[in-house]
């Protein structure tokens, strides 16, 4: 069993970008706790929709059932080429082994080009 904690980096609770860039949702490890999952989901009109996790055991294990959405081995959720449809609620939960949870959420806010 891993026993690390993550949070943010930062205190940013919205992130803004540019179509067609790359996003990085940032965590950091800070401290030694008992972690055993962290999970990140994308909600939009209330549908949520699993984005990524690592769960522990001997290792860190990664589940990505959408391809275009990596997580790092800190934590950090990672995909290319940011669409409009891609703004909304992104949910990062940490779970630990007494039962408990930790919920962070940041607001993606994805902007057009105005080239004049």
């Amino acid at each position: 069993m891993l026993y690390i904690a993550a949070s943010f980096s930062s205190s940013l609770k919205t992130i803004a970008v540019f179509e067609g860039t790359d996003v990085v949702i940032p965590l950091s490890v800070t401290s030694e706790l008992n972690l055993t999952e962290i999970q990140w989901t994308f909600n939009l009109l209330h549908n949520t929709r699993l984005l990524a996790m690592l769960i522990t055991g001997e290792s860190w294990r990664v589940l990505t059932p959408d391809k275009r959405f990596k997580i790092t081995e800190n934590g950090s959720l990672v995909f290319e080429d940011a669409h409009f449809e891609d703004a909304g609620v992104y949910i990062c939960r940490f779970y630990f082994s007494d039962g408990s949870i930790q919920k962070h959420t940041v607001n993606l806010q994805v902007q057009t080009h105005n080239i004049s």
